[in-house]
This record gives C-alpha cells, sequence and structure tokens, in this order.
C-alpha cells in the first residue's frame, strides 16, 4: 500500500508537494482553506476547510499516514491536537509540532538562535508600548520591527526610519531588529532524515521587490567566494542537527559587509527560494522534504547547470497574462514559465513565477527577465 500524505495548505507549494509525492508513489490529502486552491487539482483528497478547522484536522488525522505543512502558521489548537495523534501512535508528523511550534515564532527562533551560538542580528522582544526613541537611541536608524507570528511575502515586517513618530511601531507583539547594512540576502536549503542524513543545496542570492519586501529574483549559485559559501552551508547544517529535525528547511542570511553571515530567519518547509531546484538540480526540494520525512534515501543536490528564478507578481500590466496563464509553458532558451492557476488578482500576489538554466547566472537572469516583460505585451 502505497503511504499516505497530509499537507496543511494547497497554495503552490502544497501544489508542487503533490505533484513530488505521485513520483514517489505516494497518495496525497489537503486541507485547502477554498474549493479553487492551487493544490486542489494536484491532490488525491481535498478537504476544504479553514485551516484552523479541529473537525478537517481530524478528518485528515484518520485518512493519512504522514503530515507535513506547506506554511508554518499552524493555529495552536490543530497542533496539540497533532501532538495527541503523534502521542497514540496515531499519524507522524513532520517537522515535529514542537519544532513548528518555536519556528513559527520569529521572537522564540531568535532566541534559540541565541541559545544554540548561531549567528544573528542583535534584537529585543518588544511589548506595544515600547518608546521608539529609547530603541532608536539602542539601535540607530533606520531598524526593522516584525511581528512575532503570521509575516511572510512582506507582510508583519517594516523598517522604521523616522524616530519622531513619523513612522508608527506596531502596536502587537514584536521583535525589534538592527537594521543590516550593506548586506546582501542569501538563503541555503538543507533537509535532513530522521535517521540522521542530510543533503545541503548550493547558496543561493536573493533580490527583493522593494514596494512590498517579496521576494523577486533567485540567482543559484551566488556569487559568492568559496569559504564563504562553505560557511553558509556548514551554518545551515548546524542549525538542523542543533534542532534535530526532520525534513527540508530554508535557512535565510544576510551577508554584511562581503564577511559576516547571519541568520535572518529559518522556514521549516519547502521554500520560494528553492523553485529553481525543479529544473536545475538533481533532486527538487518537494521531493527532497517528502524523501526526508517518509525516512526515504535522500536525493543528490548537485547543481545541473547556473539558474535564475524571478517571481510573477500580480500588476496591472500583466493582468491579461495571469487571468489567462495555466500549467508550465516552455518559452525557449531552457525558460518555463510556471503558473499557479490562481483566481483574482491583488497588487503584488505570487500568480506564478519563471525559471531558467543556461551557462551563466546572468544568461539565466537575462532569460527569465526577457520572459517576464514579454508577459505584458
Amino acid at each position: 500500500m502505497s503511504l499516505r500524505l497530509g499537507i496543511y495548505g494547497a497554495g503552490q507549494l502544497g501544489a508542487y508537494l503533490c505533484q513530488a509525492a505521485r513520483t514517489l508513489g505516494m497518495t496525497t490529502s489537503v486541507v485547502a482553506p477554498t474549493d479553487d486552491s492551487p493544490a486542489n487539482e494536484h491532490a488525491d483528497h481535498v478537504i476544504v476547510a479553514p485551516l484552523d478547522d479541529l473537525a478537517a484536522s481530524k478528518t485528515l488525522i484518520d485518512s493519512v499516514d504522514l503530515i507535513t505543512f506547506e506554511l508554518e502558521d499552524i493555529a495552536s489548537p490543530v497542533l496539540d491536537l497533532l501532538a495527541e495523534a503523534v502521542g497514540q501512535g496515531n499519524v507522524q508528523v513532520f517537522p515535529e509540532v514542537e519544532h513548528l511550534r518555536l519556528l513559527q515564532n520569529k521572537c522564540s527562533q531568535k532566541r534559540w538562535f541565541v541559545e544554540h551560538s548561531l549567528p544573528t542580528a542583535q534584537f529585543l522582544d518588544c511589548p506595544a508600548d515600547t518608546d521608539i526613541a529609547a530603541l532608536a537611541e539602542q539601535f540607530g536608524l533606520p531598524f526593522v520591527q516584525k511581528t512575532h507570528r503570521g509575516g511572510y511575502d512582506g507582510r508583519g515586517v517594516q523598517v522604521i526610519r523616522d524616530a519622531d513618530g513619523g513612522d508608527e511601531l506596531w502596536p502587537t507583539a514584536t521583535i525589534i531588529e538592527e537594521f543590516i547594512e550593506p548586506r546582501r540576502e542569501l538563503a541555503v536549503l538543507v533537509a535532513r532524515s530522521p535517521a540522521g542524513e542530510e543533503a545541503v543545496y548550493p547558496v543561493v542570492e536573493m533580490d527583493f521587490n522593494q514596494q512590498g519586501h517579496i521576494l523577486s529574483h533567485v540567482l543559484s549559485p551566488a556569487s559568492l567566494p568559496v569559504d564563504i559559501s562553505t560557511q553558509a552551508q556548514d551554518i545551515a547544517l548546524q542549525f538542523i542537527r542543533h534542532l534535530d529535525g526532520t525534513g527540508l528547511f530554508a535557512v535565510e542570511m544576510f551577508l554584511r559587509n562581503d564577511k559576516e553571515l547571519l541568520i535572518n530567519e529559518v522556514a521549516p518547509r519547502v521554500h520560494n527560494s528553492g523553485h529553481l531546484t525543479i529544473e536545475a538540480h538533481q533532486t527538487s526540494q518537494y521531493e527532497q522534504h517528502l524523501r526526508a520525512i517518509a525516512g526515504l534515501p535522500l536525493g543528490g543536490t548537485e547543481q545541473k547547470q547556473p539558474s535564475a528564478m524571478v517571481n510573477i507578481l500580480y500588476a496591472d500590466a500583466i493582468e491579461s497574462a495571469c487571468a489567462s496563464g495555466r500549467g508550465v509553458i516552455a518559452v525557449g532558451n531552457n525558460t518555463n514559465v510556471h503558473w499557479y492557476g490562481k483566481k483574482g488578482s491583488s497588487l503584488l500576489r505570487k500568480m506564478g513565477h519563471i525559471t531558467s538554466t543556461a551557462d551563466s547566472v546572468e544568461e539565466a537572469q537575462s532569460n527569465v527577465d526577457a520572459a517576464l516583460g514579454a508577459l505584458a505585451s
């Protein structure tokens, strides 16, 4: 009998997990918040319900052998129910419930980095009535405010530049961090099985859309000295070993002044920075994650060719392309446009992505930029 996989969330990451599961002979069930979520057409079974619906969680637990997540912001009552089911031997859950609790909260995540001597930026845990002037004196301006929970795709993060009140702190539980500048933003995907087998991918460089602080481009491999690349991979491996984690994790880092690596945050799941592993690497991040959590031998992480990815972020200029785009479209030059099939639109929403492999990262980036530009024509 094939392994039955359950997935919380049914966006594009969930869709790619379903596709990878099929190649491994697994069947999939997803908890989808809407009946037109991207993963629904790829899953074997769909439970349409809010992700915090306990009845839906019980249905999922009763129908699968193994559960994973396409996002980390899972409600505490659901995690309690999953922990109980694991304790009773009814299902396996990876990443483990306690690891998800730890990493879904940016404050507990940062404290854990410090406790385990992993390099990270200075930070403070701040109540809602924090004195902005005092923070400006401690960190200098600008500094960064991040909500404890729920921040992704530019949400829950802001840069405070004005100590006189022109910028307002959010009145909620947050952390305050020093603003790292100058910096480059990097990511390392790392995977680990329950038996301790490990796999680490080449370091990638990320560029962000400044309007929404959303990931725009990913370049692989990052153009770095060998010692910096090796150090970044070592930090990612140290993280997953200290955690004793199972599955694939995306370790995002800052490189300050081209010499000092600092962990920004860790996503306990497959990640936007790893889309290009589908075409550019021996094993995609999606297959690797499933291999890790199912206890299968991990796949190779070798990169076949330099590559680049650009997110397709909704804008009026590409409204028509976003409305009609479906599936994967090859546009030449080893370049592919991936559409997520999302209905509706809002500014900067991720509607798809474009990847290219080439003889150089620069050529691959030129290819994806050209394909993105063509969407508006």
